[in-house]
């Protein structure tokens, strides 16, 4: 009977802790790597984390848009539910099943993504009122500034675009539950904007 007990409590733990959802180990692991490079290609950004507290509406928003705009879209899900952790699912699931002819131009543009800087400036904070279910939300407005090589000549190129996240406080910790872009703002002197 002991046996028994042993093997069933080690197959409800196999079962338990395998991976869940349409990512396996294999294909997070994967995608969350950074890109691999070629010689001449640009190197990782390095984000300062600075500007907001950490874990505070600013923070999260700020992370949540550095790891959507990169493609880390498993960081990006971890900091978002609703219909924005959905999102985060969907274009992860279509990068992993690209075919392999668009292999090469995906991990292209990538690398040139997490060569970028991300910021979320001119950020204002109001408090909205709780959803349904009785859960705190905020209200984040901000400008993305984004500054990075350019693919087609490495020449530097900037922009700015308003964005309009709400998040909402699950289990402790503040998550984003709708994410859109607002006016598009050209930065001076940037040679265009991205």
């Amino acid at each position: 009977m002991a046996g028994v007990s042993l093997v069933a409590a080690l197959g409800a733990v196999l079962v338990l802790t395998r991976p869940q959802g349409p990512a396996t180990v294999a294909e997070r692991a994967r995608e969350e790597a950074p890109a691999a490079r070629v010689a001449g290609e640009p190197p990782p950004a390095v984000d300062d984390e600075h500007a907001y507290a950490p874990g505070s509406p600013g923070a999260v928003a700020e992370r949540f848009l550095r790891a959507f705009w990169r493609a880390h879209y498993v960081d990006a899900a971890a900091l978002s539910t609703g219909e924005t952790l959905a999102r985060c699912q969907r274009d992860q699931r279509a990068g992993a099943e690209l075919p392999p002819e668009h292999a090469e131009l995906y991990r292209r543009v990538r690398v040139f993504r997490e060569a970028s800087r991300y910021r979320l400036e001119r950020v204002t904070v109001t408090e909205l009122p709780p959803t349904s279910d009785g859960l705190a939300r905020k209200l984040v407005l901000g400008e993305a500034h984004a500054t990075g090589p350019s693919p087609d000549d490495a020449r530097m190129v900037e922009s700015r675009r308003g964005q309009r996240l709400v998040l909402v406080l699950v289990d402790g910790a503040w998550k984003v539950a709708e994410w859109t872009a607002t006016a598009n703002t050209p930065a001076p002197d940037a040679g265009g904007a991205r």
